[in-house]
């Protein structure tokens, strides 16, 4: 259709709703642009008599006025479908100098209207056909049920539309005030009525208020009423004429939509959403918990590129496909690592055109981390029984070499010390390495010895002895024992392990020259300090102290160093399982152990047990 064909199509509409009222009417754009005006606001003090051509509404109203006006044109939505103003021509002539005026709508188009006072007075007699014929028009061309009051005689004439929206007719709904207010949901009845009568008495010439109201079927409908005064006397308004809009459906869409938008607030997975050129648009609070990043800092920003595990997807592929799937590692911005299982979908318009991409993130790094301390409490149940059986086997090739060194010491002449001295080491050894493979058996097979004394500064001499063969030249050790009164019990050879990995862990810590030292000490632990650590209670232990002044250790290093196979050092030279086998050694004997630790600063390992 051509755009004149168009505007006269439009003006046609316009008039046959508004023509004929004797209210002052304009239907303006929400830029102020006046596209029509009625006969009565052609009469008026506010637009220039005469014209009929719709000018400007700048051309008849001060800056001041323009502006208040523009502004609530903005501001009008289904949630403020209504605003008054007084607004000041810009040239009254010996008319009013101000004009109280309203505004209603919330589409494209806004209606403005003013008191009949504000214009020259109309025979309201010879055209109430018109006023009639008015109203319905209004009735059907819109989706309003439009009423009239009249206030002196109580009487509410339902026009057209009542039907349409709310399947009322003249057989079930009186023409009165009174059946109106009935069908008002009894939670809203109050109100309405209070706020109606408030109007009224402040000599308002527009009333909106948004109720429930029942429709013929018994169910409530969601409504906006909109009231306005267009005859009046020295007693106030006898006369008002408004439209009850069904906004049920948009509430009920608010509603869901309301709904929606907290559960992706709520929601623990993050949530982003970007352009086609990569650009974030949207993201939950989730993402701001999950990255250590203000969601107001990455919306506008490109999105980061994690590691994925697999091929990585890309914004064309997203055009063709619409769906990926996949795992990324993220880093947070303390450089945590952060691992998601990412869901990617293509967003698109009510014409199928692709709009943005959707990508849901869930976070499954504590997932990831329980599977793998699984498989590796599998893999050291395997090695358990992998164990007994090496044990078995070691244990057999050390019997000729026990008694091939005691042969060689009966063989050999007694008086070459040097080589007498070699053999009771190795004769040492082998009574060492059974002890442990022994030990090894038993802690593979579950089973447990009885505790005895532990003979602390002898292991620890001994431990001295072992772990520092061959780096005395370099490395120091010290035994500081001052545990004059209690002892502990336990099984040696577990004490010998476990304070032999400790003191090798302290050796290799050390890159050139160094110290190693070891405390033993006395303690009582109250209750409130034992609730410090999760494996402490009450009473008297024996704490034992390793100390060096190695490369020390970074807190993330820390807190991993008893997950079984974590290890720092060089390949070919850690196991990994050092450590989490000393802290199953404290654990079984009812004891604790605690690290300090900062880099360039040493290690202190503190094992606690308890004394006797």
């Amino acid at each position: 259709m051509p755009l004149r064909d168009a505007r006269s199509t439009l003006e046609q509409t316009l008039h046959q709703c508004f023509g004929h009222s004797p209210v002052p009417t304009c239907v303006c754009t929400r830029s102020a642009h006046m596209v029509y005006q009625n006969l009565a606001a052609q009469r008026s003090v506010v637009t220039s008599p005469g014209n009929e051509q719709a000018p400007q509404l700048s051309d008849h109203l001060c800056p001041e006025s323009l502006k208040t006006l523009r502004d609530g044109f903005q501001q009008l939505s289904s949630q403020h479908p209504a605003q008054s103003f007084v607004l000041r021509p810009s040239e009254p002539e010996g008319g009013p100098r101000t004009v109280q005026a309203y505004i209603f709508g919330d589409h494209d188009h806004i209606v403005l209207t003013w008191p009949a006072s504000a214009a020259p007075t109309l025979n309201l007699t010879e055209t109430s056909e018109a006023n009639e014929h008015s109203y319905r028009t209004i009735a059907q061309g819109t989706h309003d049920a439009i009423w009239e009051w009249d206030c002196a005689r109580g009487t509410l004439t339902w026009h057209s539309g009542l039907h349409a929206v709310f399947g009322y007719d003249d057989s079930n709904l009186d023409s009165t005030y009174d059946a109106w207010l009935k069908h008002v949901h009894p939670d809203d009845h109050d109100r309405v009525v209070t706020s109606l009568d408030r109007a009224l008495a402040r000599g308002a010439q527009a009333w909106v208020e948004e109720y429930r109201f029942r429709r013929a079927d018994g169910s409530w409908a969601h409504v906006v009423d909109r009231g306005f005064v267009v005859d009046s006397d020295s007693q106030g308004p006898t006369r008002l004429i408004g439209g009850l809009n069904d906004v049920t459906a948009d509430r009920l869409a608010n509603a869901t939509i309301r709904q929606q938008a907290r559960l992706i607030e709520q929601t623990h997975d993050a949530i982003w959403v970007i352009d086609f050129e990569n650009t974030v648009r949207f993201c939950n609070p989730s993402v701001e918990r999950l990255f250590g990043t203000d969601r107001r800092h990455l919306i506008g920003a490109p999105l980061s590129v994690p590691d994925y595990e697999a091929a990585a997807p890309s914004i064309d592929m997203m055009r063709r496909r619409g769906l990926w799937q996949g795992v990324a590692h993220h880093r947070t911005t303390a450089g945590e690592e952060v691992i998601l299982e990412e869901r990617w979908s293509l967003l698109v318009n009510e014409h199928d055109h692709p709009q943005a991409i959707l990508i849901v993130g869930t976070d499954i790094t504590e997932r990831r981390a329980l599977l793998s301390q699984f498989l590796r409490a599998q893999r050291v149940d395997s090695m358990g029984s992998l164990a007994a059986g090496m044990v078995h086997d070691l244990n057999n090739m050390l019997v000729p070499i026990h008694f091939g060194v005691e042969f060689l010491r009966l063989q050999l002449d007694r008086t070459n010390a040097e080589v007498n001295e070699v053999l009771i080491e190795i004769a040492e050894s082998v009574q060492g390495a059974s002890a442990m493979l022994h030990h090894v058996l038993n802690f593979a097979r579950g089973e447990t010895q009885l505790p005895e004394p532990l003979d602390l500064p002898h292991i620890i001499s001994e431990v001295f002895r072992v772990a520092m063969h061959g780096h005395a030249h370099r490395i120091s050790t010290h035994l500081d024992y001052r545990a004059r009164r209690w002892q502990a019990l336990g099984n040696p050879p577990q004490i010998h392990q476990l304070l032999l990995n400790l003191c090798i862990n302290a050796r290799d810590a050390i890159a050139s020259s160094g110290h190693v030292e070891v405390a033993v000490s006395e303690l009582t632990l109250s209750a409130r300090e034992a609730a410090v650590h999760p494996d402490a209670r009450p009473g008297d232990y024996l704490r034992i102290d390793i100390r060096d002044n190695g490369q020390g250790m970074s807190d993330a290093v820390r807190a991993r160093i008893f997950e079984p196979f974590y290890t720092t050092k060089e390949p070919n030279h850690g196991t990994g399982i050092g450590l989490p086998t000393s802290m199953a050694i404290v654990r079984s004997h009812g004891g604790f152990m605690t690290v300090k630790s900062a880099p360039g600063e040493g290690a202190i390992f503190s094992i606690f047990l308890r004394a006797v």
